[in-house]
Parts: C-alpha cells; structure tokens; sequence
C-alpha cells in the first residue's frame, strides 16, 4: 500500500509542478518537485528492496532447515519431514505474491518477484548441494520437495511469459 501511494504522489507531482510553473514561473520551488519526486521515488524502489530483503531472509532459513535434517532417519509424519519446510516456504511466497498482485501493476509485481526467485533458485541449489545422502530411504525422502517446488514456483513463472 506504501508503494502504492508513493506511485500515486509520484505520478501527480508533474501536474502540479507544471500547474505551478504556470502560475508563477519564476518560482524557485519547480525544483523541489524535482527533488521530491525523486525521493518518494528512491523510497519507493526502498520498499520494493525490503521485501526482496525479507524474502531471502526467510529462504535463507529454509535452507539451513534443509541442512539440518537429518535425511537418514526414518520420518513418521510429513511435519518432521523434508516437505514441511518447502511447503513453509512455498506458502509464504504464495501470500507475498497474493497481496502485491492485488496493490501492484504487473510490471512492479515482476520487478519484486523475479530477484525473490532469482535468489530462491540460488540459495536453494547452494543448499540441495550441500546435503549429503547416502541410503536409498534419505534419497526418496530428499526428493519430496521437489513437486512442491514445481507446482509453488513454476507456474507463477510460466504466467509472466
């Protein structure tokens, strides 16, 4: 909602600045519009880095979940399982992109979304590589999130082609 309003000021302020240099054209305040649509600009592009920020943050935990598994134990349900923390994360992408498609243009949803899965795809290798499995059980186990991330994270991809 903050960026959206900073969208909104930010579109206004050329009309009001010609509407004033219109009005009084020597006026020195023309280029505080300047000044200020640059700054809600700046705040804007602020707010669109923080998510990404947070987003990663929370991958960033996922992943060390991920390393801590201990894949060669037996699991007696899906919550102790390698599922849970993708599903976690899957959920929690799925709310982000939920509510910026309600607020957002496509174009700024894009911009958010793509280093979010920019930084998903390079975290998530680091920590599908770091993970040492060695019976045939920790394999099959370790391979569940893997249509969790298919169906979560390839289909919001496929739409923005």
């Amino acid at each position: 909602m903050a960026s959206q309003g900073l969208s909104i000021i930010t579109s206004l302020l050329p009309y009001l600045r010609e509407t004033v240099r219109r009005r009084t054209p020597q006026s020195p305040t023309l280029q505080d519009f300047d000044r200020v649509k640059r700054i809600y600009q700046q705040y804007q592009s602020e707010i669109h880095t923080k998510l990404v920020s947070i987003m990663s943050e929370r991958v960033k935990i996922h992943v060390l979940n991920l390393k801590a598994q201990d894949w060669e134990a037996a699991r007696t349900s899906e919550e102790a399982g390698g599922k849970y923390y993708m599903e976690t994360l899957c959920k929690e992408t799925t709310v982000l992109h939920k509510v910026l498609s309600k607020h957002l243009p496509k174009e700024v949803l894009v911009g958010i979304m793509t280093p979010v899965f920019e930084d998903y795809r390079v975290r998530l290798g680091d920590g599908f590589r770091d993970v040492v499995v060695r019976s045939e059980g920790a394999k099959e186990r370790f391979a569940l999130p893997y249509p969790t991330i298919t169906t979560y994270f390839l289909s919001p991809v496929l739409i923005w082609k």
